[in-house]
Formats: structure tokens, sequence, C-alpha cells
């Protein structure tokens, strides 16, 4: 019943990418390792939210499973817990430390990336969001091709390399990904862009300008051929799931009433689209 495009990449990944080396025992926050006062001060916090101000190594994750676990221990359903991160190394061992405090517990709480919790909240609601129920999620390669294939239309000036005439799409689609991360449209980011030429007034300032310029027009033409052919990049799952929440209460209200106990690990790699999904789905 998966996507088969997302049936692919898997395969793909599993046969091409290096064997994954044995797991790392994770270390439990059980009798053996006690927390420390703050870390315990922490764990057990009441409904207030919190931000956990520490440094590497000082026990973070640690004291968010054994949030978890202390949630649990309150008879807080295990489903209305939502742990989110921003890597799949992360998840993974966020899985695997939920799974020696409480293993019962463990497959009910919803643990993963926000690109995975968007892409999750897409699928299920792909009519809301103004998707088709087949809609393709492109890596960055696949993104990459759909750009190429643009090229013609693309009629580049300051990114024109007529030896290779794909070499600076790269950069331009770190701009657009970056954009997205910011929640910033196309048609916005070009209207910046251009009220900055405007203003520029410096031969640096013009060149520059008229660089976001053309990168806005290559955005709004890339995001039409996105649409078209009913596709989502990697940007698009949390600025797309955060605009879905915002623009439908009714849906947003569903969230919330489930994921009653949001937790964050890694909190410093948050950028305004993460940020802003955080917003939706907490009271």
């Amino acid at each position: 019943g998966l996507p088969l495009e997302f049936v692919r990449m898997q395969a793909i990944r599993a046969l091409l990418l290096p064997p994954l080396a044995a797991p790392v025992t994770p270390v439990a926050s059980g009798p053996g390792h006690p927390l420390d006062p703050e870390q315990r001060e922490a764990a057990e916090w009441d409904e207030r939210p919190l931000i956990l101000d520490a440094g590497p190594g000082t026990g973070k994750t640690r004291t968010l499973i054994a949030r978890i676990r202390h949630l649990i221990d309150k008879d807080i359903s295990p489903s209305n817990i939502l742990a989110l991160t921003y890597s799949n190394k992360a998840a993974a061992e966020m899985i695997e430390r939920i799974e020696t405090v409480s293993p019962a517990s463990a497959p009910l709480i919803w643990v993963g990336t926000f690109h995975a919790f968007g892409l999750e909240l897409l699928r299920l609601h792909h009519q809301a969001a103004g998707l088709p129920p087949d809609f393709k999620v492109l890596d960055e390669a696949m993104a990459l091709a759909v750009l190429e294939g643009l090229l013609a239309e693309l009629a580049l000036v300051h990114f024109q390399n007529l030896w290779d005439p794909t070499i600076e799409l790269k950069p331009i689609l770190k701009a657009i990904s970056r954009a997205k991360d910011e929640m910033v449209s196309a048609q916005d980011y070009v209207k910046a862009a251009e009220e900055g030429l405007r203003a520029a007034v410096s031969p640096e300032e013009i060149e520059r300008a008229e660089k976001a310029v053309e990168v806005g027009r290559v955005y709004r033409i890339y995001q039409q051929a996105l649409t078209d052919q009913n596709c989502l990049d990697f940007g698009d799952l949390v600025y797309r799931s955060t605009e879905l929440l915002s623009r439908n209460p009714a849906i947003r209200d569903q969230i919330r009433a489930k994921h009653r106990h949001v937790l964050v690990d890694e909190y410093q790699d948050v950028n305004f689209a993460s940020t802003s999904l955080l917003e939706q789905i907490t009271d």
C-alpha cells in the first residue's frame, strides 16, 4: 500500500549505500543511569512549554526519553505523544531508546523527522492541501532533473554556464530550498528581489539583485512544473503541511487533540518553517 516512488527510492538506497554499521546499544535512563536533578526536573516538567538548553554530551536526548517515560507513567496515552527531530538517524536512535524504557508503548508513539510528519499530514489530507492522492516527492537528484528539463525556458544569464548548463542549477535549487525553509513563496521571492533591484545603486548591488531576480524567476517556473507534474520536493513537506494546518482549523484542531504532548530533539536546528509547524500543532 506504499507509494511506488517511495518503495523505489528505498530499494535504490538499500542497494547503493554502504552497509550500516552495527547499532550502538542505547544508554537507557533507567535505574542504572539516574538523572541528575536538572535532568529530572526537565523530565518531570508540567504542561507548560519548556526549552532545555544544554551543550553536547550533557544528556538532552536521555532527558527527552525520560520525559516520555514520565508521561507514560502518568497514564498519558502513548498515541498522544509526538516526538520530532531533524534526521532519520536521530529518529532511529530515539525509537531504539524508547523501546528500552517502554517496549509496549514504542509502536504507539509517533517518532520521526519534521519532514516525515509533514508528508504524513499531506498524505492524509491531500485534498485539503490541494494535492492529488498520488502526488510524488522528489529527492535532490530528481528535483535537479526537473530543472534540467526546464533549461530552455529558464533564460539564465547570471547563472549561465556554456560548458555545462546544469552546473549552476544546484545553487539555484539550494536558494529555493532556503526560501521554502523560510516559507517564502515564489511570488513573494520575486517581489522582494525586484524591490531590491529597484533600490540597488552600486554595480555590486545591482548584480546581486539581478541574480536574486533570476533565482525568483526560476523558482516560479520550477514550482509551476512541480504542480503540473503532481510533485513536491523535500522543502515542500514542512512548508505545505504548515499551510495546510493554518488554512484548515478543523484539521489543525484534530491534530492538536491527537498530539497533546510534543517533544523536539535537537531544537537548535529549527528553521522558520519547522517552528511555524510547531505553532500549528501545539495550543
